[in-house]
């Protein structure tokens, strides 16, 4: 009996964490039209069957776009809660392909660490595949918290990376204990990084309150390069591009101009 309670406490650990690593939500009560972005409504499959949501937004210039922007969002919400992060760049000529995980909004399925993997490979290979249609002369690979563990993780082993030209991770972390103590690092990225040539910009708030800023430190020291290093002076959790009177934003937008 005393066995069997202990069994079943350390499952219920084992599963609370694991669930406690994706806060999905099913309701997405904004969307790209509500800022006047011209965008399609995209579903697509994964290897394993499971039917994914997506925005394919356009750009604001009606133009080719300079980059297309694979967009892998945050743990939390859908990617109604996180378009706008990112939705400025639009107003420089820059694409946006941002998709729901798994459980997440429209999505089907249920959130794990092998599924997202998933998720992540057909979602690139959707990326690469609508920049090219629109004549992007770059593609960028964009992960916030949780998508920057997927993206790292999904772009390692994504059989046309040489059609990738940058991978930006902002308020991220190479470790899923990081963040979820009992969490299995089988999906991890720590050694992925150390032997991944993908030139690679890190963005990390010195104040971030749900991923410390030592273990972006780490992560960066860990990575092999080119690799570039940007600390958020009084940052928090992903709010790089909305303080400093949008200092982060001209930072980025020449970065791309000069360094890829």
């Amino acid at each position: 009996m005393l066995k069997t309670r202990i069994s079943s406490f350390f499952l219920f650990i084992l599963l609370g964490c694991s669930y406690g690593l994706y806060k999905p939500e099913q309701n997405t009560t904004f969307n790209p039209g509500k800022l006047h972005l011209i965008y399609q409504d995209y579903f697509f499959k994964t290897k394993d069957g499971v039917l994914l949501h997506s925005w394919k937004v356009q750009n604001q210039r009606n133009e080719d776009p300079k980059t297309t922007i694979i967009f892998f969002h945050d743990s939390n919400g859908n990617i109604g809660t996180h378009l706008d992060n990112l939705a400025w760049l639009t107003l420089y000529a820059h694409d946006i392909f941002i998709f729901d995980y798994r459980g997440y909004g429209k999505s089907e399925g249920k959130p794990d660490p092998e599924g997202t993997y998933l998720d992540g490979l057909a979602a690139l290979n959707e990326g690469v595949q609508w920049g090219i249609k629109r004549g992007s002369k770059k593609i960028i690979v964009y992960g916030q918290g949780l998508g920057g563990i997927v993206a790292t993780r999904s772009l390692f082993d994504f059989k046309r990376q040489n059609e990738i030209s940058l991978l930006v991770l902002e308020s991220s972390y190479d470790s899923y204990s990081t963040v979820s103590y009992f969490q299995s690092n089988k999906m991890g990225t720590k050694d992925i990084l150390k032997n991944f040539n993908m030139p690679k910009l890190i963005i990390h708030g010195t104040r971030d309150q749900e991923v410390s800023y030592e273990a972006a430190v780490q992560m960066y020291e860990n990575a092999s390069n080119p690799k570039w290093f940007w600390s958020v002076d009084q940052g928090k959790h992903l709010d790089a591009y909305f303080i400093q009177d949008g200092k982060y934003r001209k930072d980025f937008l020449d970065f791309l101009e000069h360094n890829i």
